[in-house]
């Protein structure tokens, strides 16, 4: 029974003593970051950097607020605050200046902290409220202007779509030019809806590409037709119909084919179908259209065994 009494004493002197080093530990960490916080507040205010110095005091004020009243280090935190502001009072800081050191430390004498230790701090809290509502009003800013931009880029976008249709380069590159520089005023943050956006307006930048090199080479077609009405016998003076005109094209396109020039050769087929488009008889425009379409997939038969080839 005797040696169960030695062996119960050992086990609670062991337990005492492993409780007292943790406490030993718990209590240096706690020095350690006292000691850290008033060095640290102490180099910011000799160098002026109290942007610094408001960073060290806030976090010293955070750390205060997060421990329990009955936890025996808050007392020393609040020793810890009370040399900071102590040191502050010594001619290193002038509170005349407005900067985020000042207004913290002129809420801390609102509170009269040094009256009484109280649970709370309240300038810090008062300081991230502020804080939460200037980031909540500035992000609502943020999404407005977003809101704003986002509807003009869609009346932009809708109005560069129909002249694109209407083949109206001038001023679909007009309003390209409106709707990338309404692109440049969109606000930060929204990078995905930004990438997004820019990914539509590079679109459109390529189909006013394609419509430019479409115009580009209608218009050699028409004036190479110019060149050619220009050499016909003096006794047919009548403009050629359009069934003339197609048979010419048609002609022009094998010839493109059998040297392998694919892009005229789809450009005077584009020029085709606007030719056939204007036939008045329904039939005949009808039978065209079959045999443009019928023309066109020989074509691509034709490039893609070529590329093939190659």
């Amino acid at each position: 029974m005797a040696d169960q009494n030695i062996e119960l004493s050992k086990f609670f002197e062991r337990d005492i003593i492993e409780f007292l080093d943790q406490k030993k530990a718990e209590r240096s960490g706690i020095d350690a970051s006292k000691e850290k916080f008033y060095g640290d507040y102490e180099s910011a205010l000799k160098k002026g950097d109290f942007q610094k110095g408001a960073e060290i005091f806030e976090e010293a004020l955070t750390q205060y607020n997060s421990l329990n009243r009955d936890n025996p280090y808050k007392s020393i935190m609040y020793e810890d605050i009370l040399e900071m502001i102590e040191l502050s009072k010594k001619g290193l800081i002038n509170m005349d200046e407005e900067n985020n050191l000042t207004k913290l430390l002129k809420l801390l004498s609102e509170q009269e902290i040094e009256s009484h230790m109280p649970d709370i701090i309240q300038a810090i809290e008062k300081i991230k409220v502020e804080r939460a509502q200037v980031r909540i009003a500035q992000e609502s800013k943020l999404y407005e202007e977003k809101a704003k931009i986002d509807k003009i880029i869609k009346e932009l976008s809708q109005e560069l779509f129909i002249l694109l249709r209407k083949k109206d380069l001038k001023k679909a590159i007009d309003k390209y030019k409106n709707l990338k520089e309404t692109f440049e005023k969109y606000p930060p943050k929204f990078d995905n809806e930004k990438q997004e956006v820019y990914e539509d307006i590079l679109a459109f930048y390529m189909q006013i590409k394609r419509l430019k090199e479409e115009l580009t080479q209608k218009s050699k077609i028409e004036k190479s037709l110019e060149i050619k009405k220009e050499h016909l016998t003096p006794i047919k003076k009548e403009q050629p119909s359009d069934l003339e005109k197609i048979k010419v094209i048609v002609a022009e396109i094998k010839e493109d084919a059998q040297k392998r020039d694919f892009h005229s050769a789809k450009s005077k087929i584009i020029l085709l179908r606007e030719i056939a488009s204007h036939v008045p008889d329904d039939h005949i425009r009808n039978m065209l259209e079959q045999k443009i379409n019928t023309m066109n997939q020989k074509l691509e038969f034709v490039k893609r065994t070529s590329e093939h080839q190659t």
